[in-house]
Parts: structure tokens; sequence; C-alpha cells
């Protein structure tokens, strides 16, 4: 059985139509398995973090580091709430894996992974900051003399981070 041109342009034509709609409102779907590109992971949206002042002081600094960390903490909210976004998705799709096309699935799937991804690189930058943050903060308190407190220092090691015990 042949099939007659005009039906096989016909059949095409409404193909690309499907293609090209699913491309307008989900975007074009290319998996990406690479890591991935570190001005998408770690841009903050925040300016170089400003020298120490000309008299030593850290105190611009620290507070450079208090609005990254804030601002990470609203990002990993943020990815939070996508991913519960994408779990819930998903909660609805396995049901019935049958009836979804292979790209929505993906899309899904990818999504969950993108965004528990985000939320681990932001997570650990939060902390690898706090404690910077504190350490900078604990500098600055010798530098000016001022008593630094029990609880926020290793008594044994003299560091705020602690001994690694």
């Amino acid at each position: 059985m042949t099939v007659p041109d005009d039906e096989l342009e016909a059949q095409l034509a409404h193909l690309d139509a499907l293609e090209e709609r699913q491309t307008r409102s989900v975007g074009a779907i290319e998996p990406d398995f690479g890591p991935p590109s570190p001005g998408a992971v770690w841009s903050l949206g925040l300016a170089d973090p400003p020298p120490p002042d000309a008299g030593g002081s850290l105190l611009s600094y620290i507070a450079w580091l208090d609005a990254a960390c804030a601002l990470l903490a609203s990002r990993v909210a943020t990815s939070r709430d996508e991913l519960a976004r994408f779990t819930s998705q998903w909660s609805h799709m396995v049901r019935g894996l049958a009836r979804f096309r292979v790209d929505e699935v993906v899309t899904v799937v990818e999504g969950q992974a993108r965004a528990r991804e985000r939320i681990a690189a932001d997570e650990a930058v939060h902390l690898v900051l706090g404690a910077e943050r504190q350490r900078l903060a604990w500098l600055e308190a010798t530098r000016r003399g001022e008593e630094v407190e029990v609880e926020d220092a290793d008594v044994e090691s003299g560091h705020p981070w602690g001994s690694g015990r």
C-alpha cells in the first residue's frame, strides 16, 4: 500500500505544527547532562566584594557577605518552592505515565534534578560564606581589641570556626 504524496505532506505539516506549538509552550527541550556553567550557578546579582577599608576595617566586606548570604537563602527558598512544584507534577504524572509524551516527562524529571542541584550548591556556598563572615567578624573584633564571646569561638584553638573536632 502506498500513501499519496499529498497525504504525506499534510501529515508532515501537521507534525511540524505540533512540534512548533510544543516548542512555543514549553520551550525547546534539549537535555543537558554536562555540568552547569559557573556563571549560571554562582551568579548572585551582587557587585564584586569591596576591598578592606584604608584603616584595615573589614566591616564593608562583612556587610557584603551578609547580603550574599541573604540572597542565597532567598534563592534556596525559591528553589525549594520550584522543587515542590515539580514533585507535585511528578506525583500527578506517575499515575498515568503512558498518557504523557517523553518530552513532558523529561521536563519534569530534569526540573527536579536541577532544583535539587541548585539547592545543594546554594546551601553549600551559604555555609562557606557564613563561616567566612563569622571568621572575619571575629578578626575584626580582635583587631579592635573587643572580647570574643565564648560561644562564638573555640576556646582551645582560639578560632571562631572551631578546631575541627
